[in-house]
């Protein structure tokens, strides 16, 4: 989270006051936020191509959506990510964020990346911060499948609460976890991509021929007052 995250959760929190009826959280702000990368030959470096979305909306409960792609060549070498994300609220306590994201290679003989984690900023490809009227639970709810002809590097994805890493969701699996919210408090809630080919400092890429790797992720979340 960044400096200017971290004042508006810390001067917000009186919100909690004013807050809707019936014990549902007040909405403070949302975002969205998608990078990819794509590189068709590390070692000389020149041959990147990067793209980025984002969304912010400010106390309102708007559908958001982003999309981003990057292609990178190398003579007949080639990378293609792409990275798509949509976030509905039905209402302040509960919502359904989707990504759908992955990458097609052709022919990279060379170190060739793809890339779809926001290395650059460390922002959650989606976030929620609220004020807890009430003492409540938050539910989450995944199902993520993933595939195509080499499915590495399809690391599912990560939930954070208030910038910590709290749970990983691994690829294809199914699953709920609750996490209890005191009333008053201020509360961030991310999600993260954990897709790349191979992690970015722990070795200069690797040929990755011809492949495809997709990934699909839907997550169904509810705020209940306890």
């Amino acid at each position: 989270m960044n400096v200017a995250t971290a004042f508006t959760l810390v001067s917000i929190v009186a919100l909690g006051s004013v807050g809707p009826a019936h014990g549902a959280p007040s909405p403070v702000f949302s975002t969205m936020n998608v990078t990819v990368s794509s590189d068709a030959h590390v070692v000389d470096g020149t041959d990147i191509d990067l793209d980025f979305d984002n969304a912010f909306q400010n106390g309102t409960l708007d559908p958001m959506k982003v999309l981003a792609k990057a292609v990178s060549s190398d003579g007949p070498g080639k990378v293609r990510t792409m990275f798509r994300g949509g976030a509905k609220w039905l209402s302040a306590s509960r919502g359904r964020t989707e990504f759908q994201l992955g990458w097609t290679t052709r022919n990279v003989t060379e170190n060739g990346r793809a890339t779809t984690r926001n290395y650059g900023n460390g922002n959650p490809n989606w976030e929620y911060v609220f004020v807890a009227d009430v003492d409540s639970t938050f539910t989450l709810t995944w199902h993520i499948v993933g595939g195509g002809s080499n499915s590495e590097g399809l690391n599912g994805f990560r939930l954070d609460l208030n910038s910590s890493p709290y749970q990983t969701m691994d690829v294809n699996t199914d699953g709920s976890l609750s996490i209890a919210l005191l009333a008053g408090a201020s509360y961030a809630i991310g999600l993260f991509s954990l897709a790349e080919t191979n992690p970015e400092g722990q070795f200069e890429g690797m040929p990755l021929g011809t492949r495809t790797a997709h990934m699909n992720g839907n997550f169904d979340w509810v705020i209940a007052p306890r």
